[in-house]
């Protein structure tokens, strides 16, 4: 077996296919409160994406997945 050389090629196509469907949003939070928010998301047993996410769907009562997640 030959040395692991990163991402082939097919896997590079499947990755910008899935992001393409995709948005992203940045958030600045104060210092010392990322912390709060991943330990919120890992008492739950979710990542912090998952727990934002199901955090707004709860206040703004909309469904926010996608049926490709």
């Amino acid at each position: 077996m030959g040395k692991y050389n990163g991402f082939t090629d097919a896997r590079k196509r499947a990755n910008n296919k899935y992001l393409d469907k995709l948005e992203n949003i940045a958030i600045y939070v104060p210092k010392g409160k990322r912390q709060i928010i991943k330990d919120a998301a890992s008492e739950r047993g979710l990542s912090v994406n998952k727990f934002i996410i199901q955090t707004l769907e709860e206040k703004l009562h909309v469904s926010l997945h996608d049926e490709s997640w």
